[in-house]
């Protein structure tokens, strides 16, 4: 009994098989790209979720000297710029004798400083005043204030540009005021 090969039939059961390659890689191929783009879709959710989020806090520095800064806030949550996003914070530090404090509807902290882009009102000893945006830098107990401003004084009212609370002293540009008398 003799067996003998067509050759037509191995060269189609050679082109199946050579399709089914060329079909698997390509298979294979999509298969790659679709679990790549479901991964980076993965990894940006998990970049997009806050690493803490609190309600209703009350943070307490306690140093050598005491407890030396006390924040009270309804909300403070990591943004995606790995800054600390707080919501109507309270603000008083004791430095010495001198008192500090700052009021704010929002602020951003980066352990360096403190940007208000809502605006703060800021009180220390007897100088008070509001600034449209400011940033309070926390190593030297300085705030430097963007836009405009309002001193709060019962003997006047002082408005101007970029105002500058520095050793004590405030410094600013374009001011104009009304003093009162007396009476």
């Amino acid at each position: 009994m003799g067996y003998s090969l067509n050759p037509l039939k191995t060269f189609q059961s050679a082109q199946l098989v050579t399709f089914f390659f060329i079909a698997l890689c390509g298979f294979s191929f999509a298969m790659v790209l679709l679990l790549s783009a479901k991964h980076t879709h993965i990894t940006q959710t998990q970049k997009d979720i806050t690493r803490f989020e609190v309600f209703d806090f009350k943070y307490f520095k306690i140093t050598e000297n005491g407890v030396t800064t006390i924040a009270i806030g309804k909300k403070a949550r990591e943004n995606a710029n790995k800054e600390n996003a707080l919501e109507f914070l309270n603000v008083r530090n004791r430095n010495g004798n001198a008192q500090e404090h700052l009021q704010a509807d929002f602020a951003l902290y980066n352990n360096n400083n403190i940007f208000f882009p809502q605006g703060v009102t800021y009180t220390r000893g007897n100088t008070k005043f509001w600034s449209q945006q400011a940033r309070y830098y926390l190593d030297s107990k300085n705030l430097e204030g963007i836009g405009e401003f309002v001193i709060l004084d019962k003997s006047a009212t002082i408005r101007g540009r970029n105002i500058i609370y520095k050793d004590e002293k405030v410094y600013a540009i374009n001011i104009r005021g009304i003093l009162k008398g007396n009476q």
